[in-house]
């Protein structure tokens, strides 16, 4: 029987003609003219498309609702960490100044030194803005955040500065930043 005869008028056979003349062994066939149609992993190509599609959906899904459920709240051992982390800076920083009034520092280390824990103070400030806190510990964490932006911009100062005649005064605001810290960190 001919497979015209079996499907006259079928525009399926038709369209599925050119896979046909696949090599036999795609079919797994010893017949060229085998009348089953040779799909793309052995699929039918409306299953790939519903595959696609449902992946498609969950990709999206995930892409758009499980950010949220990544940023979990920030916890009260990383707030300690992040409290001594802030209160080193502001020691590192003191210190800092100390090297600066006794003359042991070259200009460029002076104020390449003095961008870097401005740096280090504005990059903790900004994780401390991002990360999600508990409502009982949020003026903690904002003081601190308060504290490291001012740190940053005494740096910043110190950075600009050529000589060292604001250096005292800004050593004790330095001072009372870091007092305010560890006064966040026994109160806590």
């Amino acid at each position: 029987m001919s497979f015209d005869k079996q499907w006259p008028n079928s525009q399926a056979f038709w369209l599925r003609m050119p896979f046909a003349k696949l090599p036999s062994v795609c079919r797994g066939t010893t017949s060229p003219w085998d009348p089953r149609p040779v799909y793309i992993c052995g699929r039918d190509p409306a299953f790939l498309a519903t595959i696609a599609k449902s992946f498609f959906v969950r990709i999206t899904m995930l892409i758009v609702l499980v950010p949220g459920a990544w940023s979990e709240k920030l916890t009260t051992e990383e707030l300690r960490s992040d409290l001594l982390s802030a209160i080193s800076l502001t020691s590192e920083t003191g210190m800092f100044i100390d090297q600066i009034e006794s003359g042991r520092l070259l200009p460029q280390f002076r104020s390449g030194h003095a961008e870097y824990l401005r740096d280090q103070a504005e990059r903790q400030a900004a994780e401390l803005q991002k990360s999600p806190t508990d409502p009982k510990e949020m003026k903690i964490v904002a003081l601190c955040r308060e504290r490291l932006e001012s740190l940053a911009k005494l740096l910043a100062s110190i950075e600009e500065q050529k000589d060292n005649r604001n250096l005292p005064a800004v050593r004790q605001q330095v001072e009372e930043i870091r007092k305010s810290l560890i006064a966040a960190r026994t109160t806590r």
